[in-house]
C-alpha cells in the first residue's frame, strides 16, 4: 500500500481510509462485504493489575457509538503525505502558467541579448572599419597588471607598433597621464625610423571604469600623422627659402642671424659679409632673365660650395646676397673664403662673366643687426667704386 503497486486488498474501513487520506489515494474503490465485529487490544505493563482494571471499567462504561466516534476521529488525523501528483492536482493550471511566463521571459531576455551582442559587433566593425580608413590603432591598457594590448587587426600594415622601444615609449605616456591626472588627453608620440624617417603618432586616451566607479582600463588610439608632420615641415621649410636660389630668404635670414648673435660666445669672433652681382641689370637686358636666374643660381651654388654648413647664407635682395659666419678663426680666413666664392661662380657659369662685390664686417663686441648690416654695407659701397679690389673689410681701405 505504501509504494502504491497494490491491485487489490482486503481491510476494514477504517485502514482503507487511513491509507486514503495519508497517500491521497483516489483511485481505491471499496466493496463493502458486510458487518463484522471488530476487536481492539490494549498492552500494559506486567503487574499492573489495577490499571487494567480501571481501563476495562473505563472502556465498559463507554457506549459502541461513543466508541466508534473515538476510533473515527483518532483515525481520520492522519498527517497526509505531500507528493508531486498531489501538487499537480491542486496547483497544475497556476504551475502551467507560471512556466509559460518564465519561458517567455527567458524567450525575450534571450531576443535582447541576441539584438544587443549584435549592435556591439556592428559597432566593433564600424569602428575597426573606421580605424582602418583613418590609419588608426586602437589600444587597451590595464591598470593594475600594467598590460598593454594593441588590437593588430585595425593596424595598417605598419610594424611600428609592434617595436619595443615604440611599445615602452607609449607606456610610459600612459603612466605619465595616469599619473598627473590631466584633463589633457592627448600626447604626440615621435620616433626615428631606419633611413632618417620619422613616425609621429597622436595618442588619445580615456579612462575605461568598472561597476563601482573606479578606474578599471586606459583605452585609447594612435593616430598616424607621420605624413602631415612632413607636409606640415616642409611647408615650413619651403616658406624659409628664397623659390629660386634654395637659401633662406630675407625675413628668416634675418631671424636667424639675430639669434646667431645673441648665442654668440663672449670671446669668439662672428663675420657678416654681403654679396651683390654687379650689372646685373645688363646681364637680364643682354642675355634674358632665364640666363639672369642662372646667374643667381650659381651665386647660390657657390655660396655653398665656397662656406661651411654651419654658416647661414641668404638671398636678401634682387641680386644681393648675405653671409654670417660663426667663431672665424682670423680675418684673412673670412677673405679667403670669399675668393673661393668668385673661383666656383666662375667655374659653374661659362655663358658669361659674373662679376661680385663683397663687403665684410668682423666683430666681437655686442652689436645691434642693424649696426652689423650697415656696416658691411658700407664695405660694399666701397667695393662697388674700387676698381683694384672687389672685397673690402669695414675699417680697412682694401684688401
Amino acid at each position: 500500500m505504501d509504494s502504491g503497486e497494490a491491485d487489490y486488498g482486503y481491510g476494514n474501513a477504517y485502514s482503507v481510509a487511513f491509507y486514503t487520506l495519508q497517500n491521497g489515494y483516489k483511485n481505491i474503490i471499496n466493496i463493502p462485504v458486510g458487518k463484522e465485529e471488530r476487536a481492539y487490544c490494549l498492552g500494559i505493563h506486567e503487574n499492573e493489575e489495577i490499571l487494567l482494571s480501571i481501563i476495562n471499567k473505563s472502556i465498559d462504561s463507554i457506549s459502541k457509538k461513543r466508541m466508534d466516534a473515538l476510533i473515527l476521529d483518532v483515525a481520520s488525523q492522519v498527517e497526509r503525505k505531500l507528493t508531486f501528483t498531489m501538487i499537480i492536482d491542486a496547483y497544475g493550471s497556476e504551475i502551467l502558467i507560471i512556466v509559460f511566463i518564465i519561458m517567455v521571459a527567458l524567450i525575450y531576455s534571450a531576443l535582447l541579448n541576441k539584438r544587443a551582442k549584435n549592435r556591439f559587433e556592428m559597432e566593433n566593425k564600424r569602428y575597426v572599419i573606421l580605424s582602418k580608413l583613418s590609419n588608426e590603432c586602437l589600444f587597451e591598457y590595464h591598470i593594475k597588471s600594467g598590460d598593454l594590448e594593441i588590437l593588430k587587426d585595425i593596424d595598417k600594415g605598419t610594424d611600428i607598433c609592434e617595436k619595443e622601444e615604440f611599445i615602452e615609449m607609449l607606456k610610459n605616456t600612459i603612466k605619465d597621464f595616469d599619473n598627473c591626472n590631466s584633463e589633457e588627453n592627448i600626447y604626440t608620440l615621435k620616433m626615428s625610423l631606419s633611413g632618417g624617417d620619422k613616425a609621429v603618432f597622436k595618442v588619445f586616451f580615456s579612462y575605461l571604469k568598472d561597476e563601482s566607479g573606479k578606474n578599471h582600463s586606459i583605452i585609447g588610439k594612435l593616430m598616424d600623422i607621420s605624413e602631415e608632420e612632413r607636409e606640415k615641415e616642409q611647408l615650413i621649410t619651403k616658406s624659409q627659402l628664397d623659390g629660386l636660389t634654395g637659401l633662406y630668404n630675407a625675413t628668416t635670414t634675418k631671424e636667424a642671424i639675430i639669434i646667431g648673435m645673441k648665442n654668440k660666445g663672449a670671446d669668439k669672433t662672428d663675420a657678416f659679409i654681403i654679396i651683390d652681382c654687379d650689372k646685373f641689370k645688363e646681364i637680364n637686358d643682354n642675355y634674358g632673365h632665364l640666363k639672369g636666374d642662372l646667374a643667381l643660381q650659381s651665386i647660390s651654388k657657390g655660396l655653398k660650395l665656397a662656406f661651411r654648413q654651419t654658416d647661414i647664407m641668404g638671398r636678401i635682395g634682387g641680386d644681393e646676397f648675405c653671409v654670417y659666419m660663426h667663431d672665424i678663426p682670423s680675418a684673412e680666413f673670412v677673405r679667403l673664403k670669399c675668393k673661393q666664392l668668385i673661383n666656383h661662380i666662375q667655374e659653374l657659369n661659362g655663358d658669361f662673366s659674373i662679376n661680385l662685390s663683397i663687403g665684410i664686417t668682423i666683430w666681437k663686441d655686442q652689436i645691434s643687426y642693424e649696426d652689423l648690416f650697415q656696416q658691411a654695407d658700407d664695405a660694399l659701397y666701397l667695393a662697388k667704386e674700387d676698381k683694384a679690389s672687389k672685397i673690402i673689410i669695414y675699417g680697412e681701405k682694401k684688401a
